[in-house]
């Protein structure tokens, strides 16, 4: 059994234990070491009042010797009792982002939760008749401003101008989520040329492009976060899935090689990938589908094989795209994370 000497507490007969830690260890650990007293308690202040120890132990591991370790006189553990701890709170104040394809659905939850976060948000999208009321929904709550701006982000002129608005409105750009484009999914015999650079310009050179102009200021500021918003299938290509799951694929490789290229420079690059998740893009398919069932049972049984027994919720998603954007998730890069109430067959 191995021993952590930081933590034992001697008791006068040769024996060392950690009060209530659930630790042990055997007859002969502490060499000379006289009665230190006791462990409060598991989560509070261990004290050893009165007598000096001698400047080593034995660390045994099965009753075999292994080590050495130097003891401070009178060593003091202290933790914060928990009731005094304060609650995590996901906070993005100072911040301003870019959100691609945010005018309804996963993008739009996106920026109605940084926003309510502290976050100056820009909403992007494509069609303008759109924009007022994304912008509505977002600005409920807001603690950040929210503004809007017509972008095909398909298109390199369309994206540098988009930018240079954004900077214009917000003074620089800390987040940015590459949130654009919906699945497209066929025979690849089916699939033309024009198919192929439609879907590419937009899922994945839209991200290209936005990363390239949004790096620099990133790099200058020694912080930046940037959030691929991708699919399962990039991880678990099947059949007919293309040309999305090609597009998304080579998106998640792109987060790869930016993470390794940003973390030196406080650059945290992530991917996020969709599993079956309530949105707009679920709705338009019921539309579709033209389903006698009502949209609560068509997402109920949609929803039923999934692991935790449902679909997931955009405002889910939303929140671990917050989380990742913010101070606490300062260690977490390079990820690609399933958001598919553990669906996929892949980690």
């Amino acid at each position: 059994m191995t021993v952590v000497p930081d933590l034992l507490v001697a008791d006068g007969q040769g024996l060392a234990h950690p009060g209530r830690f659930g630790l042990a260890c055997h007859r002969g650990v502490h060499t000379g070491i006289p009665s230190i007293g006791v462990a409060k308690n598991a989560m509070g202040t261990f004290e050893q009042p009165g007598e000096e120890r001698g400047p080593t132990s034995d660390l045994v591991m099965d009753d075999e010797v292994v080590g050495r370790r130097r003891f401070p006189a009178s060593p003091t553990l202290t933790t914060p009792p928990r009731h005094e701890r304060k609650p995590m709170e996901v906070r993005l104040d100072g911040r301003s982002a870019i959100i691609t394809g945010a005018s309804k659905g996963l993008g739009l939850a996106m920026a109605k939760e940084f926003a309510a976060s502290g976050a100056n948000v820009a909403i992007l999208a494509r069609n303008p008749d759109t924009l007022a009321e994304a912008k509505a929904v977002a600005s409920a709550g807001a603690q950040g401003r929210v503004e809007t701006f017509s972008c095909d982000v398909s298109k390199a002129a369309d994206i540098q101008k988009a930018y240079d608005a954004v900077v214009g409105a917000f003074g620089q750009v800390d987040i940015l989520i590459n949130n654009a484009g919906q699945t497209r999914s066929m025979p690849s015999d089916q699939i033309t040329d024009d198919i192929w650079q439609e879907d590419l310009d937009l899922k994945l050179f839209a991200a290209i492009r936005l990363t390239r102009l949004v790096w620099p200021g990133m790099k200058q500021r020694t912080w930046g976060r940037i959030i691929n918003v991708l699919n399962t299938g990039a991880k678990t290509p099947q059949a007919n899935g293309a040309p999305t799951v090609v597009s998304r694929a080579a998106g998640m490789a792109l987060m790869k090689v930016l993470a390794g290229e940003g973390a030196p420079h406080g650059i945290l690059v992530n991917g996020m990938l969709v599993g079956r998740i309530v949105s707009d893009q679920i709705a338009r398919r019921y539309r579709a589908e033209g389903t006698n069932v009502s949209f609560e049972d068509y997402v109920a049984k949609a929803g039923a094989n999934i692991p935790v027994g449902r679909m997931g919720k955009a405002e889910e998603f939303a929140a671990m795209a917050c989380f990742l954007c913010s101070d606490h998730a300062g260690f977490t890069t390079g990820t690609a994370i399933n958001m598919d109430g553990g669906a996929s067959p892949v980690v």
